[in-house]
């Protein structure tokens, strides 16, 4: 009972881990990008640390106001902000935890696309994985997964074995 149990654990664990992974892999080629956020200039709405995906096919000229966005800062930087106000110029920002706007921070020729929607937590795991020693433990926890999984498959495959082998003793 307790291996039948561990094995359906370590089985859901690793699909999870697989299901995010593809996932990710599946959003980038579709054209949906996938941003860690690293401030809290958008909380409560969305959290430091969360894995954002943003619509790249979104246009421009659908945006409107209160529609939140990813556009590029002068410096490089991504920035994910709430649309506050539409003008002629481009459109003015704002993160929901500022008391400022960003004034007029995005043009169409800084426009990433629409946020979708953002995954709290995740990105920080993400994060943590890619570092190498995040690369090391995740390697590692998943072999160590693959292991139990194999050890308690075994333990099944030993007991179908062992009463061929009885049959087959029986049958002598």
């Amino acid at each position: 009972m307790i291996k039948k149990v561990g094995n359906i654990i370590i089985n859901t664990i690793i699909a999870i881990i697989l299901f995010v992974i593809f996932g990710i892999f599946i959003l980038n080629l579709t054209g949906f990008r996938t941003y860690i956020v690293e401030s809290g200039s958008m909380e409560p709405a969305i959290q430091t640390g969360s894995l954002c995906i943003v619509n790249t096919h979104a246009d421009y000229d659908d945006v409107q106001t209160g529609d939140i966005i990813a556009f590029r800062l002068a410096t490089g930087d991504m920035a994910t902000h709430r649309v506050i106000r539409i003008t002629p110029d481009g459109l003015e920002t704002k993160g929901d935890h500022a008391k400022n706007s960003d004034g007029i921070s995005t043009t169409s020729k800084n426009f990433v696309g629409q946020t979708i929607c953002a995954i709290p937590k995740l990105g920080i795991l993400l994060r943590q994985l890619t570092t190498q020693r995040g690369i090391i433990l995740g390697v590692t926890g998943i072999l160590s997964l693959i292991l139990l999984n194999t050890l308690f498959s075994s333990s099944k495959n030993t007991k179908f074995y062992d009463k061929i082998k009885e049959k087959g003793e029986k049958q002598k």
